[in-house]
């Protein structure tokens, strides 16, 4: 396996996760700190219903964890 083939998925799949606007803006709040599903509801007036999906996203995708 060459070199590009070993972080070309790997940085496709980062890519796609960080493209999506909400996403980052979660991740820019919890830089802060931790923060609650409720919390960032508020931060980034997105839909509370919508916060858990991209919460699991990120985590899935190694870039948040949960407690």
């Amino acid at each position: 396996m060459t070199t590009e083939a070993k972080w070309a998925g790997p940085a496709s799949v980062l890519f796609r996760t960080l493209g999506n606007e909400l996403r980052l803006r979660i991740l820019h709040h919890l830089m802060e700190g931790e923060k609650s599903i409720d919390e960032l509801t508020r931060l980034t007036g997105a839909s509370r219903t919508i916060i858990p999906t991209q919460l699991a996203r990120l985590q899935r995708d190694n870039l948040v964890s949960s407690r």
